[in-house]
C-alpha cells in the first residue's frame, strides 16, 4: 500500500525563513551608489487647501516640496520601465523603477533618490541668459546645443564649470536647446514594503527582524498632477 504524502494535521505549519543577512549582502554588493533626500512639504502650501501653492515660490520652485538631510547610501534598483502599461491593479507609468534600501533607511512618499553611479540623457530648452547656464541637472557630458535661429553651437566651445553648469560663447537667438547626460533623479511615488517585519530563527531563537524597505519611484521630470489627465 503506497504511503500518503499528505501532511499530518499534528505537524506544525511550514514557515518560510527570510535571511536578513542575504538581503543586506545583495544591497551592498549589487546596489547603486545613491543620494537619498527626505521630502518636506513647502511652508508656502496652504494647510487648508493642500493643492494650493504660492505661484512664485523662492523655496521649492513650485514643486510643493523641499528636500533635506541628504545622505549617500546603497540602493538596489530593479525593473526600469519606459512604457505605460494598463494592468488589473491600475496604470503602470513609464520612467519608473523599484528601490530597496536597508532597514534603517526609511524611505517615504515624495522622497528623492539620485543615482550617483548611473547616467542617462536629458534634453531641455533655456532662454537667453548669462553664463553659466544653470541646467535642470548638472551636466556630465554635453552632446549638442542648438539655438532658436537653427544655429549649432559647437560643444567643443562650451565649458562645463565645477558645478556642472554650462559656459557658452557668444551666440544669437532667444533660446537654446541642450542635450546632455546627467545623474537620474527619482521621486518616490508608492511604498510596496513600508512596514516589513518577519519572524526569523537566530541561533536557534525565534526573533522578530525588520527587513529592507521597497518603494516605487518615478523620474522627477515625469512627476506631475495626473488627476488633470
Amino acid at each position: 500500500m503506497p504511503l500518503s504524502s499528505r501532511r499530518s494535521s499534528l505537524e506544525p505549519p511550514t514557515r518560510v525563513e527570510f535571511t536578513l543577512a542575504e538581503f543586506i549582502r545583495t544591497i551592498q554588493q549589487h546596489g547603486y551608489d545613491a543620494r537619498w533626500s527626505k521630502a518636506l512639504i513647502c511652508p508656502n502650501n496652504d494647510p487648508y487647501q493642500p493643492d494650493h501653492h504660492r505661484l512664485s515660490c523662492d523655496f521649492c520652485d513650485q514643486t510643493g516640496y523641499l528636500y533635506v538631510d541628504p545622505i549617500e547610501l546603497k540602493v538596489h534598483v530593479t525593473s526600469f520601465s519606459t512604457r505605460q502599461i494598463f494592468m488589473t491593479e491600475g496604470r503602470y507609468n513609464p520612467g519608473t523603477a523599484y528601490f530597496t534600501t536597508l532597514p534603517e533607511h526609511k524611505i517615504s512618499f515624495w522622497d528623492k533618490i539620485e543615482l550617483l553611479s548611473a547616467e542617462a540623457r536629458f534634453t531641455q530648452v533655456m532662454p537667453r541668459g548669462t553664463n553659466p547656464y544653470k541646467t535642470k541637472y548638472p551636466v556630465i557630458e554635453l552632446f549638442s546645443a542648438l539655438t532658436s535661429e537653427n544655429v549649432v553651437i559647437d560643444p567643443a566651445t562650451i565649458t562645463i564649470d565645477g558645478d556642472g553648469f554650462l559656459v557658452l560663447p557668444a551666440w544669437t537667438g532667444d533660446f537654446v536647446s541642450f542635450s546632455y547626460t546627467y545623474r537620474p533623479v527619482y521621486i518616490i511615488q508608492d511604498l510596496l514594503h513600508q512596514v516589513r517585519d518577519s519572524r526569523i530563527t537566530d541561533s536557534g531563537v525565534d526573533v522578530e527582524a525588520t527587513f529592507p524597505h521597497q518603494a516605487m519611484g518615478r523620474l522627477d521630470f515625469l512627476v506631475r498632477d495626473e488627476s488633470a489627465d
